[in-house]
């Protein structure tokens, strides 16, 4: 927060007569339980909360959550005959 706005909030308060000090407190008591409940969302999961994406992709370099199958193709493999061929 802004240095001007806790000076300025600590000037109100000091103005405040003495009957509403208590209602003052206990708002800015509510206000910070409230921020303090807030648990701020990360970016993704931001846009699915507001609908912009259904989900988020893994980042890269994180292992993916499946196995990739092989081709199998029938014969040499292909680095046996470019070797033979350059002979």
């Amino acid at each position: 927060m802004a240095i001007d706005t806790r000076d300025r909030l600590r000037t109100l308060v000091e103005q405040l007569p003495e009957d509403d000090l208590d209602a003052a407190y206990e708002a800015l008591c509510r206000l910070a339980e409230r921020s303090a409940d807030e648990i701020p969302l990360s970016f993704g999961d931001w846009l699915i909360a507001t609908g912009r994406v259904d989900c988020v992709p893994p980042a890269a370099g994180t292992p993916r959550p499946h196995k990739i199958e092989r081709l199998k193709i029938p014969g040499k493999p292909v680095s046996q005959t470019i070797l033979e061929e350059r002979r």
